[in-house]
């Protein structure tokens, strides 16, 4: 039997008006049922006595089965508080009207919050604390993921919302596999790491990185207007909802987990090369010279050495052991002519267009092949430098000025595409970006949703390819419309890569 507070009139946006008696549909869910008469006294006397027994009898139904599911979820103790509360409607088959089930609904959620937190240890004074801090809706969120109010205070400190998307889920410390956890290279502050976490009988190989406020803000976040004490790691977060919205599947699996008791982003591993990579180097021989005069430096007091590590940093320098590496980028071969690549970078490019990536290049999506070499898929990483207040039109996206590696709306999309945004309402968008990030970014994901629609009703262009005809990507006519590296990723990494000049295999890549 369904739940009678999911579904019906509980949940008709904007709520209903306090007065409205309820009843049971022949499905078992709530409906309103007419309006309680509050201030005519003569009425309300008038239809006690002239309810039917009938009506008495569907009255008290809907009171025990409110009563049943309270005690189901929140335990017999609560239950007889609330029954105690519906005294009239339980024994004499009064009307149970929306201010009433409201009222007990939220004396239920409260009491069984205060017995999590006291179960935790708490004093009175800290509860007291704790329910000032955080609102009834969060404290209830932490307390059915199983998370602990320390943790729900990480989460406050961090500034990552308490939200269902984010909630703590598998990816905690009790499901780590032991020996899984490899430190990763990267992180300028805290170092990502490689692990595995149990998942019922699955196992799912992940990067975690901790979420810090502030770490991965960069000057493509400074340019999107994103403040610069923010948690980029709910970024991510939300960029899988917006693709999940879309139906793109361009993005892995992202969410919030804990390792070593630590909140972060865990991000499951994407398969694939990228289209730039970097590599190091060994340049012992000609620059030990070099690092160490930045050393004598240091031991003369003319440098400290935190400025040692910036001068090794600012030179793409790593000393490992008695070697001195480089960090280089290079380009990978890639076959741009394919038109399955040429069709997952056009989705990814209005993706990113949508969320305001304002830092996608050849590093951070990964290209997928099968053993033939045949393209087979794409994957868009790290995806924190995105959303912001400042960019209301995508095409400002392509800015090297302001540090932004984007491009303008592409020349070319298919049927699909162009359905997946005409098909995106306002409502839509806002609600799975609510509660993960601002008010104000949200505002203008929705000023981009519409220059985004304008932009592909108008046409062309862009060109719009039939969603039946995947082939047609790779054409020349289209292949000359995605020449241009100023709207296209196409373009754009195909000329970075004749920039370059160092370019490797995809097996050398690999």
């Amino acid at each position: 039997m369904p739940s009678i507070f999911h579904g019906g009139v509980l949940n008709t946006p904007g709520g209903i008006p306090s007065d409205t008696r309820l009843a049971l549909t022949d499905d078992g869910r709530l409906q309103a049922d007419g309006r309680q008469r509050y201030a005519n006294v003569f009425a309300r006397a008038w239809d006690c006595i002239t309810r039917s027994p009938e009506k008495v009898e569907a009255n008290k139904e809907l009171a025990r089965r409110c009563v049943a599911e309270i005690r189901a979820k929140y335990g017999d103790g609560i239950a007889d508080m609330a029954s105690r509360e519906l005294k009239s409607q339980l024994t004499l088959g009064r009307p149970l009207t929306a201010y009433r089930i409201g009222y007990v609904l939220r004396n239920a959620i409260d009491s069984a919050n205060t017995a999590w937190l006291r179960d935790q240890g708490l004093t009175r004074r800290e509860i007291r604390g704790a329910e000032m801090q955080f609102s009834r809706t969060e404290l209830s969120l932490l307390r059915e993921a199983g998370l602990s109010i320390e943790i729900g205070r990480q989460y406050k400190d961090r500034q990552i919302p308490i939200h269902p998307r984010t909630l703590v889920a598998h990816c905690r410390d009790e499901n780590v596999v032991e020996g899984s956890k490899v430190p990763l290279r990267g992180g300028a502050v805290s170092t990502p790491y490689s692990v595995q976490y149990r998942r019922g009988d699955q196992l799912d190989d992940v990067v975690f990185k901790e979420a810090r406020l502030g770490e991965g803000h960069g000057d493509a976040a400074l340019a999107l207007g994103i403040a610069k004490n923010s948690c980029m790691a709910v970024r991510n977060v939300a960029t899988k909802a917006v693709d999940q919205l879309l139906g793109f599947n361009l993005t892995p699996d992202t969410r919030i987990g804990m390792l070593d008791g630590q909140l972060g982003m865990v991000m499951g591993f994407a398969e694939g090369v990228p289209a730039m990579k970097q590599r190091e180097v060994d340049v012992t021989e000609e620059m030990t010279a070099q690092v160490q005069a930045w050393r004598e430096m240091v031991d003369q007091e003319i440098l400290d050495p935190e400025g040692f590590k910036d001068m090794l940093q600012a030179s793409n320098l790593r000393i490992d052991g008695e070697r001195i590496l480089r960090t280089e980028e290079v380009g990978v071969q890639q076959n741009y002519a394919d038109p399955g690549l040429r069709r997952e970078l056009v989705k990814l490019q209005l993706l990113d267009a949508l969320t305001a990536q304002g830092d996608r290049h050849g590093g951070n999506y990964l290209i997928r092949r099968d053993e033939t070499g045949r393209f087979t898929g794409l994957s868009a990483i790290d995806n924190d430098q995105a959303f912001g207040t400042a960019i209301k039109n995508p095409d400002e996206l392509h800015n090297g000025i302001l540090g932004l590696r984007g491009v303008k709306l592409p020349p070319v999309v298919d049927e699909g595409m162009k359905a997946a945004f005409e098909n995106l309402s306002d409502a839509q968008l806002r609600e799975v970006l609510t509660g993960l990030l601002p008010e104000a970014e949200i505002a203008a994901a929705i000023t981009r949703l519409h220059v985004i629609q304008d932009y592909l009703a108008g046409g062309p262009p862009p060109v719009v390819l039939g969603i039946d005809d995947p082939d047609a990507w790779g054409s020349e006519e289209v292949g000359l419309a995605l020449h241009d590296p100023t709207t296209s990723y196409v373009g754009r990494d195909l000329d970075v890569l004749a920039r370059i000049g160092t370019v490797v295999s995809y097996e050398e890549a690999q």
